[in-house]
Formats: C-alpha cells, structure tokens, sequence
C-alpha cells in the first residue's frame, strides 16, 4: 500500500513536471512573438523617424531657397542670407547624416550647451509634429 501511493507520488510528480515544460514551452513561444514584433516595431519607427529627417532637411532647405529669393524690393538682406545659409547647412546636414552620427552629436551638444539643446529639441519636436501630420 505504501508502495501505491509512493507509485502515485511519483506520477504526480512527472505530471506537474509535465506541465511545467509545457507553460515553460508556452511561455518561450511567447516572448519570441512579443520579440519579433517588437523588432517589426523597432524597424518601423526607425524607418519613419529616417523618412521624418529627410523630410525635414528637405524643409529646411526649401525654406532657406524661399529666404534667398529677392523680396519685392529686388534685392536680399543680408541677415536673411545669413539664416538661409544656415538653414541650407541644416538641411543638408540632417540629409546627409546617419541616424547614429546624429544621436552622438546630439548628445554632445546636450553635453556642452544644454540650453541651445532645449530650443533645438522644441524646434526638431514643432518640426517633426508638422511633417507627420501630412
């Protein structure tokens, strides 16, 4: 009789075993779901946010040529052909640049001049808002 219920021990036992694999199994094929679509996800908004960069540089460079046309007086003024060559520098930059080389530069600029790094933050954020919202 003793040896029954240690038999039956035992079964139970292997039985709860089993079903530990198992949810273990379940659980495994889980995550590797939640992983792959998290990786979709990741590719994605790294696909949208390198779309959003070129467009902005390519915002930025068409506002700079608007800054240069002559206004209706015929001629430029200096100060707006200064801030066009700026926005043309930007523009070019921003197509120019991978999405790692920015992330350090960024971080660099934070590092050294973190008031300049809020504007720029409020401009890119106001910026990238706009080209998203088309």
């Amino acid at each position: 009789m003793q040896q029954d219920s240690g038999e039956k021990n035992v079964a139970g036992v292997d039985r709860l075993a089993d079903r530990a694999h198992e949810a273990v199994d379940v659980a495994h094929e889980h995550v590797k779901r939640v992983a792959a679509s998290a990786s979709d996800l990741a590719d994605e908004a790294g696909e949208r946010i390198s779309s959003a960069r070129t467009s902005v540089g390519t915002m930025l460079r068409s506002a700079a040529n608007r800054l240069r046309q002559p206004r209706a007086e015929g001629r430029t003024f200096a100060p707006r052909q200064s801030v066009a060559d700026q926005l043309d520098r930007a523009g070019v930059y921003l197509e120019k640049q991978s999405a790692g080389q920015l992330r350090a530069d960024v971080e660099e600029l934070v590092r050294t001049r973190p008031l300049q790094a809020l504007f720029l933050s409020l401009t890119a954020g106001y910026m990238l808002a706009r080209t998203l919202r088309r």
